[in-house]
């Protein structure tokens, strides 16, 4: 059977003892953890680094889009593998279905959504314009439905890799429309 001591009975017991124990030994107090300069030095910075990076995912998206969906681990130079991961559906049935695309995928507006100026983490809304992008099947003939939306709202996260900032995330926004 074990016996339950208070609380206060405990604590008692402790500040007696240690009331005969030696005196505490003095350790030395550890160096200061040297600080970090912040990857980004304002929120403005961080946008535009966002933003260049958006630009170079999206070329390198389309590039190999146009080349069929042939070597898509080149989209790994812009963004995570994670993110390749998820693009490979797209790709693989581009290259199994000989589809390829023409024309660029621009960004024609970028809102600063949250960012972690240390850690060099920026979070983005951006509206996706692919008005100028056709999809082409083996014979040259355009699939791209009458009805596709041109301009698309993604929340799209950016994270330091390798010495720069690459996409780690990207998906369309649920919410409100605000393309």
């Amino acid at each position: 059977m074990q016996i339950r001591r208070p609380l206060a009975t405990t604590l008692l017991v402790a500040v007696m003892v240690s009331g005969c124990a030696s005196p505490p030994v003095t350790r030395p107090t550890a160096s200061p953890v040297p600080t970090t300069t912040p990857v980004f030095a304002s929120e403005a910075e961080a946008l535009e680094a966002a933003r260049e990076a958006y630009a170079a995912y999206l070329e390198v998206s389309d590039q190999i889009l146009a080349e069929g969906g042939s070597e898509p681990e080149r989209l790994l130079d812009v963004a995570s593998t994670d993110v390749l991961e998820k693009q490979m559906r797209g790709f693989t049935t581009a290259a199994n279905t000989g589809l390829r695309t023409t024309g660029s995928t621009t960004v024609d507006s970028l809102t600063l959504q949250d960012s972690d100026l240390d850690a060099g983490r920026v979070v983005v809304y951006a509206c996706v314009d692919v008005s100028q992008v056709d999809v082409l099947d083996s014979s040259g003939k355009s699939v791209v439905s009458s009805e596709r939306p041109v301009r698309t709202p993604f929340e799209a996260t950016f994270e330091v890799s390798q010495g720069r900032l690459k996409m780690a995330g990207e998906g369309v926004w649920s919410g409100t429309n605000f393309c």
